[in-house]
């Protein structure tokens, strides 16, 4: 009967510390994310010739990029599995649900260095 007594009481402190390694997880991941983050580079001017675009295009093939956010970087489901949940990689063009029109330095900070609008970091 003790070592019953012994093992739920073991039991119940690694439930408490597996609850409180949970709660740091989420405090520490929701206090990374709200970081706004200011970036100075000089404004970057981006081609628009047939050349370019085809280049654009070989780098988000061999880059990955398609990988997630399907060949027109429109977005798909990546999983749909109940317990584990729904991930999906966001619609990258100006279409609906789209990220609208990006000027340059809004593309810049999203691709080199992770950040969206405001400077908040992009998951």
């Amino acid at each position: 009967m003790k070592i019953l007594r012994l093992l739920g009481k073991l039991l119940l402190v690694l439930v408490v510390l597996a609850g409180i390694a949970l709660a740091l997880v989420y405090w520490r991941t929701n206090a990374l994310l709200a970081q706004h983050i200011d970036v100075d580079e000089p404004a970057l001017t981006i081609p628009a010739g047939a050349e370019a675009i085809a280049r654009g295009e070989h780098f988000a093939v061999t880059r990955g990029c398609t990988d997630c956010h399907a060949t027109d970087l429109g977005g798909r489901v990546l999983v749909d599995k109940f317990p584990i949940g729904r991930l999906a990689a966001p619609n990258l063009t100006q279409g609906k649900g789209g990220v609208g029109p990006l000027d340059a330095a809004r593309m810049e900070r999203a691709i080199r260095h992770g950040l969206g609008v405001g400077g908040r970091r992009l998951i």
